[in-house]
């Protein structure tokens, strides 16, 4: 079982974990972390939402667009099968039958599904936004790393340009 499965696996629990510790800190009368808030709501999404990624969903959007011009190829070919003058009914029929079909795997491509979600009320200031947007993205503002790991970003940036 690979890192992100076993991660997957344990979700649930850590999902649970969070709640005891929560119920925990408020029968003790003390105030919930943000870093607990955060561990929630990144926990509850990963549970909700599968990851995929960015390799993968790449190799996903490009399958999808190589069967879209697979799709659209063959019904230039239909249509021009369609317009031949010595074309029997019955062929007209299982072309006819092949160009809805096709209609319908386009549409199942095109469209995609709504998933999204909204977080309201949180974050209410930099310190709970900064936390949520490492947990989500491992994204740290530079100013506030590791004086090394600022340093070592800086240089290979400049080699960049």
């Amino acid at each position: 079982m690979s890192e992100d499965e076993d991660q997957e696996f344990n979700l649930p629990e850590e999902f649970r974990q969070c709640g005891l510790q929560m119920q925990e800190l408020l029968l003790d009368g003390d105030e919930i972390s943000d870093d607990l808030y955060v561990k929630v709501f990144v926990t509850k999404l990963r549970m909700q939402y599968p990851y995929k990624d960015p390799k993968t969903k790449q190799r996903d959007l490009k399958e999808q667009a190589k069967r879209v011009v697979e799709i659209n190829e063959r019904m230039r070919a239909i249509q021009d099968e369609l317009h031949t003058e010595d074309i029997k009914k019955k062929q007209i029929k299982v072309l006819e039958a092949e160009q809805t079909s096709l209609n319908e795997e386009m549409e199942g491509l095109q469209t995609t599904e709504a998933l999204g979600w909204v977080l309201v009320d949180f974050p209410c200031n930099y310190a709970q936004a900064k936390l949520l947007e490492e947990a989500m993205s491992g994204f740290k503002p530079t100013a506030e790393m590791d004086p090394i790991t600022r340093d070592t970003e800086m240089e290979e940036a400049f080699l960049l340009v």
